[in-house]
């Protein structure tokens, strides 16, 4: 009985932690403002693949680097800038749970243009990205670093597996 609680606890606990890999998101584009949406949203998973976004203008690759952190990584397809406006730029949701905890610019960017300042946090489950008047070349990358918090339901799960484990301790400890 004591092994059966220790395997559901660590089960619980590695179900709650290992979300990102599980993640998907939708990538929409908006011009000239930020309501504004351009196209239909493109979807993709943090799972490595590599998907184009609906302009054409680059290939966006979510991938899971631990438990809670990820990385978007965007390689431009051609040379070109984005227009000036008050929006020019692209939201990355997350559609399956949980929200951003923070996103961050990447040392592996390439864009020696971008700062890291053109990202915000619009919503817990929305990051921003506003590239109007940057110009870009074909070959460079972006990689922004993001880390999400897992939904209430996940943090109950991974609780539960916790609170198991414990009782699982104290019953061979006696």
């Amino acid at each position: 009985m004591k092994n059966l609680i220790k395997i559901a606890s660590l089960a619980l606990v590695g179900a709650a932690t290992t979300v990102t890999a599980q993640n998907t998101f939708n990538l929409q584009y908006y011009f000239p403002t930020s309501t504004s949406a351009y196209d239909a949203p493109t979807s993709f998973a943090a799972d490595g693949s590599t998907v184009a976004d609906a302009q054409g203008i680059f290939d966006i690759t979510g991938t899971p680097l631990t438990s809670t952190l990820g990385q978007f990584t965007f390689t431009f397809l051609e040379s070109s800038s984005w227009n000036p406006a008050a929006f020019n730029g692209f939201t990355v949701d997350l559609t399956t749970g949980g929200s951003y905890l923070f996103v961050v610019k990447d040392a592996a960017t390439t864009d020696s243009a971008f700062t890291g300042s053109e990202v915000s946090l619009t919503g817990p489950a929305e990051v921003s990205v506003n590239w109007q008047g940057e110009a870009f070349t074909a070959g460079q990358k972006v990689v922004l670093d993001y880390a999400i918090t897992p939904e209430p339901g996940t943090l109950a799960l991974a609780g539960l597996g916790f609170a198991g484990m414990v009782a699982a301790r104290r019953r061979s400890s006696k």
